[in-house]
């Protein structure tokens, strides 16, 4: 029975109103509720004020929170992303490293072959499987040497898509027990279910989160490669008859690669200086950002008279420079480092995930007003400088995506030439540059 006076308080308050009455009888109820869960929340105390928990799995998480909040702080990344995403990219790094010291023992196989695994008897959980894969793929991935020019080199990008979506079918199915068949140590019948099962998990997480068409994709390309290897290796009976269908693409309706200039505007206008400059460094160079990961202070070099970007393409090899915007050079004062890396990724898979979270989170903002701006992602600025490209000089579209065969580009673009005398900075590669720049139309870069 609720107190008499507290009823006529509540009353006099609504002023003998009986919306207002309800109103104030409401808000007293969640006052009260509230005060209930505050005090719930506090942590019992004994005499000498030390926390009471109530098992040890309260005290470590207790002291775990405590202790991410103190590297939360104390991390340079601090300055440049909520402790929510500090905390989901730490998830995320947990998650990749999770593999089982298989990988490791296999990345030192001299051979590129499958490690050495018992004999096919006995079950044993579906992820001892995806380990000898992705320790195949991290061995290749190490011999990988600029220009591609085999089919099993591996792109630094390509490497840490297969990483992550493993990673990913390793926590959705990488406890599955698995029996050998015969002298093989999975059968088709066996995968087929556990491929089914993936494939629909994979389409719920997605309709969930509202993920794209590519997340899932990646998935399962993995997957194709995955049981392709499986085969090669004798460690699966037969590829399933039904893989086109257990693997087959979520259909992506097409998306025009350049951002639209009111979309890109609206980025930029939500995005802070730290972001801002990473969008620019995109655009000017076309840059993915196991790229950006990449670059050293060292590869910034005057060539004649011009501020470049003097590099190898991480995924072919090719050669480029490229003439920097005063507004790159500007971030590049402020935010780099003076020598070594020029900025502090721990490595290609931390730049690619900070740089996915914050663009995430960006265009998030802005597609409450404009939806449109959930369809990209930061891969599509180097898309719109190749369009531009495109729609002014399409020969010189290699030279700035860093294509594998630019003879043909180099002898028809005049060209500047270094100290030695060797051509490598193409005029016309200057000039389209600064018509870009123009034509982007963003706010003048002062950070």
């Amino acid at each position: 029975m609720r107190d008499g006076k507290q009823f006529q308080w509540i009353v006099a308050a609504g002023k003998g109103d009986a919306g207002s009455t309800g109103r104030a009888l409401v808000m007293a109820e969640w006052g009260r509720k509230r005060l209930q869960i505050v005090v719930a929340e506090q942590p019992d105390e004994d005499e000498f004020g030390f926390i009471v928990f109530k098992s040890a799995k309260d005290e470590y998480q207790h002291h775990a929170a405590a202790q991410d909040r103190s590297d939360y702080e104390n991390s340079p990344l601090a300055s440049s992303m909520s402790y929510d995403e500090w905390k989901e990219l730490q998830d995320f790094k947990a998650w990749r490293s999770s593999k089982s010291q298989a990988i490791r023992n296999a990345a030192s196989n001299s051979l590129n072959m499958a490690p050495s695994l018992p004999a096919a008897s006995g079950a044993k959980p579906f992820k001892e499987l995806t380990a000898v894969f992705a320790a195949h793929l991290e061995f290749r991935f190490k011999q990988t040497k600029p220009g591609m020019k085999s089919s099993e080199d591996i792109s630094e990008s390509r490497f840490h898509q297969y990483s992550i979506a493993l990673a990913h079918l390793d926590a959705k199915a990488g406890e599955t027990p698995i029996e050998p068949d015969g002298q093989f140590h999975i059968g088709e019948r066996q995968l087929t279910g556990i491929l089914d099962q993936y494939r629909q998990s994979c389409k719920d997480e997605m309709t969930k989160n509202e993920f794209s068409g590519h997340w899932f994709n990646e998935r399962m390309k993995t997957v194709r490669s995955l049981v392709s290897y499986l085969v090669s290796k004798r460690l699966l009976s037969n590829i399933p008859p039904n893989i086109a269908t257990l693997t087959e693409k979520y259909e992506i309706e097409a998306n025009p690669t350049p951002i639209p200039l009111p979309l890109l505007h609206a980025l930029w206008k939500e995005a802070d200086d730290r972001f801002r400059g990473f969008m620019l460094v995109a655009l000017n160079c076309g840059f993915r950002q196991s790229e950006i990961q990449s670059l050293d202070r060292k590869q910034i070099r005057m060539i004649a008279g011009q501020t470049c970007i003097e590099k190898l393409r991480g995924k072919t090899g090719v050669p480029i420079a490229l003439p920097l915007w005063k507004s790159t050079q500007r971030f590049i004062a402020k935010f780099a480092n003076a020598e070594g890396k020029l900025f502090s990724f721990e490595d290609g898979k931390t730049a690619i995930a900070v740089l996915y979270h914050r663009m995430k989170k960006i265009r998030e903002r802005v597609g409450k007003t404009m939806p449109k701006a959930l369809d990209y992602s930061f891969e599509h600025f180097r898309g719109t400088g190749a369009s531009y490209f495109d729609g002014v000089n399409p020969m010189l579209t290699a030279l700035y995506l860093g294509h594998g065969d630019t003879r043909q580009v180099k002898q028809y673009v005049a060209a500047i030439e270094d100290e030695h005398g060797k051509p490598v900075v193409p005029m016309q590669m200057d000039k389209v540059l600064a018509m870009f720049e123009m034509f982007l139309k963003l706010p003048e870069y002062k950070p």
